[in-house]
Parts: C-alpha cells; structure tokens; sequence
C-alpha cells in the first residue's frame, strides 16, 4: 500500500510539477536503481490508467 501511494505521489509529482517529480524519481531510482525503469513504467501506466478512468468518470457525469 504503502509502494502504490507513493507511486502515485510520484506520478501526481510528474505531470503538475515535472522537476520536483523527476527529482523525486531520480532519489528513489538511485536506491533502487535496478528497478528504477519498473518503477517509471509503472508510473507511466498509473498516467495512463488515471487519465483513462478520469475521461471515462468525466463522460458519465455528461
């Protein structure tokens, strides 16, 4: 639970304030840095999921 909220901080970081999220990415990839490119492709797919339920959330409120 903990991984995922954090994931999302990330991701939240990423695209409303890209050089803190990227500094933020860059931190935990330097300690996990085998993982660092699961971790960012992971965080690309959360984009991905949470703008897909967001516009489909949008179009049911219509």
């Amino acid at each position: 639970m903990v991984s995922i909220t954090l994931t999302e901080q990330l991701s939240y970081n990423l695209i409303h304030n890209k050089d803190g999220g990227t500094h933020q990415l860059t931190a935990l990839g330097e300690r996990l840095l085998p993982n660092a490119q699961i971790i960012f492709s992971v965080i690309m797919s959360l984009n991905m999921v949470n703008h897909h339920t967001f516009t489909n959330n949008l179009s049911k409120c219509r």
